[in-house]
């Protein structure tokens, strides 16, 4: 046996230690236990952010469809739940599947963690809260089951076997009002929302100084003006010009600028023009082409500033009788002005005392009909049930003696038969604790559409209940937007 000395070993051990063949393979085997655990690792964070997002998604489209439904009217929320029901809610990173598993409904956005209006469970959830509070929801959250898949890595290094996930998202609805008249009404009664009967006849009167809480304070019942959008004053001279024009040039966006003080004359001014009442400052804006007011011009003269008593279309009888409903200084009628004797008047002056039996309303109801409104009678006189269509005004019968009011204008050419249409916002004052020139941040707007039964008087309005404006109608004056918020519990 060949015995190495001590030098010669020495030797051998320098040359070894010199020697790098075969080192690639020890470094590689290495490396590759690394690169595998972290291909491992990031395939499971990946299928993580995957499932997290697809989750998101998934609350995020439930709470939108919601949302959208949340439109003040009756039904809201089963509407609501059909529409997320409508939705693909397959997962394909849960190995589990998941669905949404809750639509959480509220009136204000804090609200859905602290005083939810109802939480309901899906799927088989059934809406059990009342509709008053329903069609005051203008939020709502959406949260998913909880999803879980198995690690492919995360487990083996002594991690969580499985990882988890679950998606939740708050949508809201909001109102943009345009092209509106200035004007607001407090609601009379803010335990439910503001829906009068058709035809029923409003008078509205400026707020009346308060009883406690501060005079610059609006209480149910009240009637005001509302600041233009971006100003917090407006004088008279944009007063009028706004009340007059059909489409003022103005957007709401669940912001108001209540103005103070009132404007009694800019009131008048704006709101006549309609009737073929033109002062010396009044905006120039046309009238309807229907403009019996119940007032006869003096000399004869085709655009008078003063009149003698004519007969103006009835009003509902509880305001010949003085007990109609009071709501501060509102005063509400009952729509059943066809039957008082101020309707017989109307007809023998602006009608020879002959029942027109041929006026007919857009939903087939005569007059003398429940559902047959001084809209419809104004719409009649033109000969039309719709203020789409052109005006024909039917003539008299052979014989009849014409009114002495001419029911057509003279100082100026008309416009369109919707001319004697306005809207005002309807407010929840005691709620949102208006004031003068106060910006309450609103949750949603409530508009409603009227017919100016006659003229303003000292800065009190006439007018008819026609309908609750709703998105869409009435060429877009009112659209909603519903759009995802962060999530109040984050």
């Amino acid at each position: 046996m060949l015995l190495l000395s001590s030098r010669g070993l020495r030797n051998a051990l320098r040359r070894f230690a010199r020697n790098e063949r075969g080192s690639v393979i020890v470094l590689f085997a290495m490396s590759l236990v690394a690169m595998v655990g972290m291909v491992a690792l990031s395939s499971d964070l990946g299928r993580q952010m995957r499932m997290d997002s697809e989750l998101q998604e998934m609350a995020d489209a439930a709470a939108l469809a919601a949302a959208k439904e949340l439109d003040t009217k009756a039904g809201s929320f089963q509407r609501a739940i059909d529409e997320v029901a409508k939705l693909n809610n397959n997962s394909i990173f849960a190995e589990n599947g998941v669905q949404v598993a809750q639509l959480i409904f509220a009136a204000e956005y804090d609200e859905l963690v602290t005083s939810p209006i109802e939480t309901i469970t899906l799927p088989g959830g059934i809406p059990t809260a009342l509709a008053a509070d329903q069609a005051r929801a203008s939020w709502v959250q959406a949260v998913t089951t909880q999803g879980s898949a198995t690690t492919f890595f995360a487990g083996v290094v002594g991690g969580p076997q499985q990882m988890r996930a679950r998606g939740r998202a708050t949508a809201g609805i909001g109102f943009v009002a345009c092209a509106i008249q200035p004007m607001f009404i407090c609601n009379p009664d803010e335990s439910t929302n503001f829906a009068p009967a058709r035809g029923e006849l409003f008078l509205f009167k400026a707020k009346e100084p308060a009883t406690g809480g501060g005079g610059n304070y609006f209480y149910p019942g009240d009637f005001g003006l509302l600041d233009p959008p971006g100003l917090n004053s407006s004088g008279a001279n944009l007063i009028k010009e706004n009340l007059a024009s059909e489409s003022p040039p103005l957007c709401y966006i669940n912001s108001l600028s209540v103005r103070t003080g009132q404007a009694a004359g800019p009131v008048d001014d704006g709101i006549n023009v309609r009737f073929d009442m033109f002062g010396g400052s009044s905006p120039n804006h046309p009238p309807a082409p229907n403009v019996i007011k119940g007032k006869l011009p003096k000399n004869n003269n085709s655009c008078p500033n003063n009149y003698d008593p004519g007969v103006p279309v009835p009003k509902d009888s509880c305001f010949y009788s003085g007990t109609c409903a009071a709501y501060g200084p509102m005063r509400k009628g009952t729509a059943d002005w066809g039957t008082t004797p101020e309707a017989t008047a109307y007809w023998n002056e602006h009608h020879d005392g002959r029942l027109p039996t041929d006026f007919v309303n857009a939903s087939g109801k005569h007059y003398g009909q429940p559902g047959y409104t001084r809209f419809d009678l104004y719409l009649n006189e033109l000969g039309i049930t719709d203020v789409t269509q052109t005006p024909n005004p039917p003539p008299l019968p052979t014989g009849a003696t014409p009114s002495a009011e001419d029911p057509a204008p003279t100082c100026k050419p008309a416009g369109s038969p919707s001319r004697r249409i306005i809207y005002t916002a309807v407010i929840n004052c005691a709620e949102y604790g208006v004031t003068g020139n106060s910006q309450p941040p609103m949750s949603s707007v409530s508009m409603a559409k009227w017919f100016v039964t006659h003229p303003a008087s000292g800065g009190e309005v006439w007018v008819e209940f026609i309908e609750m404006l709703t998105p869409a109608s009435d060429n877009d004056k009112l659209k909603a937007i519903v759009q995802l918020y962060p999530n109040p519990q984050d």
